[in-house]
């Protein structure tokens, strides 16, 4: 087989098994509907593809995947399937970049193998078809540790400008992308011999730096002239890393998406912050200050957040894999879990990391692809782990994970003398990918977050019947879960059907005393009903709750007034409107 056969079948496969994965999953309403994070970017690119003005504040998230989504929906009038077909020609483009970028180090053979375990790798093909920039990213890091190796092999201000706008185009989709980009700079100051000279290495790492900033001054500049500060890229950079970086990291890195999210990202406003990029600073400020009065604490999350990043298991951000797989057989078969052993993270981190330590000593290039895996983990510990967070690090890893297999079994059969070591190396790391340990996120419910987020989502697209269902079915499932009973109330709400919506509040309330958004609209339904003053017997009880509770104000003084209490009212609602932009409901 020679190469250009060995081009097609990579691209043909990677092709085939991400048209099956589309064409399958995208017939359930899981693959259908964006939620969470993917319903952000969804929303951001659709106010985009309808030529809609931005917020005139700073990007809250890195702007290349939202942009570059909106153009799909400007192209297909905000088609999902279309957007995720598209997607899934990254996922082919990830395939051929493993391909290149193996050859460089090892056989046709074993690039090809690697290749297309990239092409079925079930995570990958996951997060290349969901409406995230983890597969833009997976794409573009593989671009740039391509082009860096070309750099390395023969330097020039043409390939510095290319590795460097590759760079600057991965930070745009994932921030800490731009990491990798000391490997280069590195690689070229510490290149044997005299050619290039000092003078050419630092024209070299300068052309490389310029068209890093050239990628990012843009989205810095329109970020000031909206701000007013100077953002890079965005604001979430300092809730991201206080997440993973304060005293409590196993309450923040499973925190939900709802109202808990909500008080965390309006934390900094009630401590006066008046933007986002105040609040991004207030988290800064925090982390700090974690670090300065508690270490040893610091040191010893960041080791923990090591061991979780190389465990077996998919561990979920806003949602999870496992709670997809039960929706398409492709992915079932291809993402599973049995205990604390996961497949197939449990083989190929097992084997990736074995191969790190045993294939990359006395390679050049084996070393800069482990250098740019090593330096991509640890800026992912420095915030906190998640599978989606890791996706970046898989296609190395099997390159790795292919050499060490391939080194080993020829071990075994000449008998060569260092094959106890290996397998020994081996065993070691598929230990630590397996262990039983506990994961943060074990005790959360993501199956039926996941129905409850369809629901919203059908619900916010008009399709009360459906998202009617989807509610009941989940409350019959898991009647212990507040969210469902509050939506459902919600939607009772949206269809006028006022003594279902009251009693699906009360029952939220029931279950969770502190959810002050089922207080406060069951407060204003019974307003509407007549029943002024336990109407504002419960919006005192959300502001208690949460005193920055800015409708909760405004609706509190409208029934003070309504009771005859007329100061009282207006300074309430004086007060709300104060509030202004400054606080976040």
């Amino acid at each position: 087989m020679n190469e250009k056969q060995s081009w097609w079948i990579v691209a043909a496969v990677a092709l085939l098994v991400q048209a099956a994965f589309i064409g399958e999953s995208h017939r359930h309403l899981a693959f259908q509907i964006p939620i969470v994070d993917a319903a952000t970017y969804h929303n951001t690119a659709v106010s985009l593809a309808r030529g809609e003005a931005p917020p005139r504040e700073a990007f809250w998230q890195p702007p290349l995947y939202p942009i570059l989504l909106g153009v799909l929906y400007r192209i297909s009038g905000e088609n999902v399937l279309f957007a995720r077909a598209v997607q899934g020609v990254s996922g082919v483009l990830s395939a051929l970049l493993v391909f290149a970028i193996a050859s460089r180090m090892t056989s046709r053979s074993m690039a090809l193998v690697a290749a297309l375990l990239t092409s079925i790798y079930g995570p990958l093909l996951f997060y290349h078809t969901q409406l995230l920039p983890t597969g833009l990213a997976v794409t573009l890091n593989l671009l740039a540790i391509l082009l860096t190796l070309r750099l390395l092999e023969k330097p020039g201000i043409r390939r510095a400008l290319c590795c460097g706008l590759a760079f600057g185009s991965a930070a745009l989709a994932v921030p800490n992308a731009l990491v990798g980009a000391v490997i280069p700079v590195a690689c070229i100051f510490l290149m044997p011999g005299r050619s290039p000279t000092p003078r050419e290495r630092l024209r070299l790492t300068g052309a490389m730096v310029l068209a890093i900033v050239l990628c990012i001054l843009p989205v810095s500049i329109r970020n000031r002239s909206v701000s007013g500060a100077w953002v890079p890229i965005s604001t979430n950079g300092g809730i991201n890393l206080f997440i993973g970086n304060n005293p409590e990291i196993d309450r923040t890195m499973t925190i939900r998406p709802g109202l808990d999210w909500d008080r965390l990202t309006a934390s900094p406003f009630r401590e006066g912050a008046s933007s986002a990029a105040e609040a991004q600073e207030f988290f800064f400020r925090e982390v700090r200050s974690h670090i300065r009065e508690a270490p040893g604490t610091y040191l010893k999350h960041l080791m923990l957040k090591a061991l979780y990043l190389v465990q077996a298991r998919e561990i979920p951000r806003n949602t999870s894999i496992y709670a997809f797989r039960e929706h398409t057989s492709v992915l079932g078969a291809l993402v599973w879990k049995c205990g604390s052993f996961a497949f197939p993270f449990g083989i190929v981190g097992a084997l990736g990391i074995a191969g790190l330590i045993i294939a990359s000593r006395t390679h050049r290039e084996r070393r800069v692809l482990a250098a740019f895996m090593l330096v991509y983990a640890a800026s992912v510990v420095f915030f906190f782990p998640a599978a989606r967070y890791r996706a970046p690090m898989i296609p190395g890893l099997l390159i790795f994970a292919v050499l060490a297999a391939c080194t080993i079994i020829q071990q075994i059969r000449t008998h060569a003398p260092g094959r106890w070591r290996n397998l020994a190396i081996l065993l070691v790391a598929t230990t630590l990918v397996n262990l039983p340990i506990r994961l943060p996120a074990n005790e959360s419910r993501f199956e039926s977050e996941l129905q409850l987020y369809l629901g919203v989502g059908l619900q916010v697209r008009g399709r009360s019947d459906e998202a009617l269902e989807a509610y009941d079915s989940l409350i019959e499932q898991d009647p212990s879960l507040a969210d469902a009973f509050y939506y459902r109330g919600s939607l009772h709400r949206d269809l006028g059907r006022n003594t279902e919506a009251i009693a699906d509040f009360d029952r939220a309330i029931q279950l969770r005393p502190d959810h002050e958004i089922a207080i406060h609209d069951l407060a204003v339904l019974l307003f509407e009903e007549g029943h002024v003053d336990v109407s504002v017997e419960l919006l005192q009880r959300a502001l208690r709750i949460n005193d920055r509770y800015t409708r909760a104000m405004k609706n509190l003084g409208i029934g003070l007034v309504k009771q005859g209490k007329y100061e009282e009212g207006a300074r309430w609602i004086l007060e709300a409107q104060s509030q202004g932009r400054s606080t976040r409901d």
